[in-house]
């Protein structure tokens, strides 16, 4: 998992043709081992841009990553990691539970659709196509199969594999899984799931975060994130729809279920 503990923030003026620029540029740097260290590569940062500004170096770095620039809340276990996304919400990050959402059917040819006249709900039609696959599987697995607000999130047992995997690939691809988050699985080499609500289905004031906070975002954050949690107690993100082929639950998976299955009568957000 790409998802460094310290983050640091520095701010400089560039030198383009002897001439500073008026503007502050911001560069971020980042560590797993200290915020002096963070602080350190975010100057380094500083001086490669310059290095590439003096040198009229186009093109990209020979190097990319992507790292998961968020706020770590909890360690699970060394593979697998709470933080806080964005918008608020806490995320699940494991580095090889396959965790994988569903929001949509497979797709239909044109004459599918005239002439089948599969008039279905999407999330009847979803569902039926995981099912579809989870019985194509090894009997050694099992599909745990949740419902969520827009479709189906899908933790698959008995195996366990890094996202860049090709047999991992092809999953996600039979899953008719949305090829964005495939993709940042891969790059940020971890599955990805959502264990509290959307702000905004609960009502709750938006917010936006980013890493490193600065002191005014650190000054609010907590009264945020209270008035979220206790908006959050009359939802759920999941309910459990059914489990096919040999199932077993792990501490992370448990942890997963009693964050997100919540009250039967909770609607979903």
């Amino acid at each position: 998992m790409n998802i460094p503990r310290y983050w640091a923030k520095v701010q400089d003026h560039l030198m383009i043709d002897g001439q500073r620029t008026d503007h502050l540029s911001t560069f971020i740097g980042h560590s797993d081992r200290s915020e002096e260290e963070a602080l350190q590569r975010a100057r380094e940062r500083v001086a490669a841009v310059q290095a590439r500004i003096d040198n009229h170096a186009t093109g990209h770095a020979a190097e990319y990553e992507v790292c998961i620039r968020e706020e770590i809340v909890m360690e699970l276990t060394k593979d697998a990691v709470i933080t806080r996304n964005r918008y608020g919400a806490e995320v699940l990050n494991c580095a090889r539970l396959i965790m994988i959402d569903v929001d949509k059917p497979p797709y239909q040819s044109l004459w599918a659709q005239l002439f089948k006249r599969d008039r279905r709900p999407a999330k009847e039609r979803t569902l039926e196509h995981i099912r579809k696959i989870a019985g194509t599987m090894d009997q050694r697995t099992g599909f745990r199969i949740y419902e969520t607000h827009s479709g189906f999130r899908v933790i698959i047992t008995g195996i366990q594999m890094a996202p860049q995997e090709r047999a991992v690939a092809k999953l996600f691809e039979a899953l008719n899984s949305d090829p964005l988050y495939a993709m940042m699985c891969r790059r940020q080499d971890c599955y990805r799931a959502r264990l509290t609500p959307k702000p905004h289905r609960i009502q709750q004031k938006p917010i936006r975060l980013v890493v490193p906070y600065d002191e005014q975002m650190r000054s609010t954050l907590g009264a945020w994130v209270q008035a979220y949690n206790e908006r959050s107690r009359g939802f759920k993100v999941c309910r459990m729809v059914e489990v096919i082929g040999r199932d077993s639950v792990d501490d992370v998976i448990a942890y997963h279920d009693k964050r997100t299955l919540g009250d039967e009568r909770s609607p979903l957000a």
